[in-house]
């Protein structure tokens, strides 16, 4: 799925799948609520996440991959800084935002 996907397509474009990762996943409350979790045995011979996804699709849930939402979790040409190391307790102003996520000047 990872090269599927391009940030400049649909958003919303949902894919079906078996099991996902663990780099991001997006959960409804209910889902957890009704008793779904990253089980640390096997489930469908599966665990953590896979194990998860096949839970959640025996429960009923649909399991889908939105392979034009793009994950920064990496320093990149297009998306540098995000490796910066910081103290403990050490705040960089200019990533603090508001509610909103408006970004403090």
């Amino acid at each position: 799925m990872a090269t599927m996907g391009s940030r400049a397509e649909n958003r919303d474009e949902e894919i079906p799948l078996d099991g996902v990762g663990g780099v991001s996943i997006l959960v409804k409350a209910d889902v957890h609520r009704s008793g779904i979790n990253f089980p640390c045995y096997a489930f469908e011979n599966q665990a953590e996440t896979e194990g998860f996804a096949k839970m959640a699709k025996r429960a009923g849930y649909e399991v889908v991959g939105l392979p034009n939402y793009v994950v920064w979790h990496i320093d990149t040409e297009e998306k540098p800084g995000n490796a910066v190391e910081r103290k403990a307790g050490q705040d960089n102003e200019e990533d603090q935002g508001d509610t909103d996520g408006n970004k403090k000047r």
